[in-house]
C-alpha cells in the first residue's frame, strides 16, 4: 500500500507540472531552452522517471526551477517530490523546519529580572561611592600638615654659624639637587628617544622585508542564460537559472564549489582579467580555490 501511495504522489507531482505547462501553451523544448536543463531531465520530471533523474541535490534544484518557471508554489512542489521519494521522512523534516522556537519559562524570566535589578542598583550607587571616596581622600590630604623644624638659636650660635648662613646653604644644596635631577631626567629622556628611534627603524625594515599580500577580486559574469549552483559547504549561495548580464562577486579561500549548465556562458574575471575556470569537461563540482590560485 505504501509503495502504491508513493507512486500516486509521484505521478501527482508530474501531472501538476505537465498540466501547468500545457495550460500556458509551452512545449518541453521551450522549458528546456529557458531553464538551460536537458530535455531528457524535463521529460523525466513530468513523467517522474526517477532512475533518469540526476542525484538528489541537483534533482531538487531542477524541480524548484521548473516550478518557478511555471509560476507554481516551488516549496510545495519540492515537498511533494521529496515525499514521493522519502515518504514520511520528508514530513518529519518539514515539521522540524516549521517548529517554533521554545518560549522561555518563568524561572528564566525571573532570573533575568533579578539580574537587571542588581545591575541597576550597582549602576545607581556607583557615583555615590565614587563621590564618598573622593571626599575622604580630600579630607586626608587637608589634615596632613608637615611638622615645622625647630632651630635652636643658641646651638647654631655656639657652632659658629648664623641662621641666615644655614638657610643660604640649604638653598644652594636644594638648587644642586634640582640640577642633578634635571640632568638625570635629560639623560633618561635621551636614552628613551634613542630606543624609540631604533625600534621604529627595525619596524620599518620588517615592513619592507615582508610583502603585503593583496586579496584577489573574483567576479562571475554571465554572457548568456545558464543554470548555476554555487555552494560553500552545506550552504547554497546560488541555485537557479540566471540570465545574461548577471554578476556575482566571490571570495577566495572559502571552499566554494560551482556547477553550471552552460559553461560557455559563464566567465570569471580575476582582478579585472578574464581567467578560464570552466570547460566542457570541467563544469560540475569545480573547486574554485584550486583553479584560481
Amino acid at each position: 500500500m505504501e509503495e502504491n501511495n508513493m507512486e500516486n504522489e509521484a505521478q501527482t507531482v508530474g501531472e501538476i507540472i505537465r498540466n501547468a505547462r500545457l495550460k500556458q501553451g509551452k512545449t518541453i523544448g521551450d522549458a528546456s531552452e529557458e531553464l538551460c536543463i536537458r530535455k531528457g531531465y524535463v521529460e523525466a520530471i513530468e513523467n517522474m522517471d526517477l532512475p533518469k533523474m540526476p542525484q538528489m541535490p541537483y534533482a531538487l534544484g531542477f524541480v524548484r526551477s521548473y516550478a518557478d518557471y511555471l509560476g507554481l508554489n516551488s516549496n510545495r512542489i519540492v515537498f511533494l517530490y521529496r515525499k514521493a521519494i522519502m515518504g514520511d521522512a520528508a514530513e518529519e523534516d518539514e515539521n522540524i523546519q516549521n517548529e517554533e522556537p521554545s518560549v522561555p519559562n518563568f524561572k528564566h524570566l525571573l532570573s533575568a529580572f533579578i539580574g537587571l535589578i542588581i545591575v541597576f542598583a550597582i549602576w545607581t550607587s556607583w557615583p555615590l561611592f565614587d563621590k564618598f571616596t573622593q571626599e575622604n581622600n580630600n579630607t586626608q590630604e587637608e589634615t596632613v600638615v608637615p611638622e615645622p623644624e625647630i632651630v635652636d638659636a643658641d646651638q647654631t650660635a655656639t657652632e659658629g654659624s648664623a641662621p641666615e648662613e644655614i638657610a643660604s646653604e640649604e638653598k644652594s644644596e636644594a638648587k644642586e639637587d634640582v640640577k642633578r635631577e634635571d640632568l638625570t631626567a635629560d639623560d633618561s629622556q635621551k636614552e628613551d628617544a634613542k630606543k624609540e628611534d631604533i625600534e621604529k627603524k627595525d619596524a620599518e625594515e620588517d615592513t619592507e622585508k615582508t610583502p603585503v599580500k593583496e586579496e584577489k577580486k573574483v567576479k562571475l559574469v554571465l554572457t548568456g542564460p545558464s543554470w548555476i549552483e554555487l555552494k560553500q559547504g552545506d550552504k547554497a549561495l546560488l541555485n537557479g537559472v540566471y540570465r545574461k548580464g548577471f554578476e556575482y562577486e566571490l571570495t577566495l579561500g572559502k571552499g566554494q564549489i560551482i556547477t553550471v549548465g552552460r559553461h560557455y556562458n559563464v566567465r570569471f574575471y580575476v582582478d579585472g582579467k578574464q581567467t578560464k575556470v570552466l570547460s566542457a569537461i570541467r563544469s560540475r563540482d569545480v573547486k574554485i580555490d584550486e583553479v584560481i590560485k
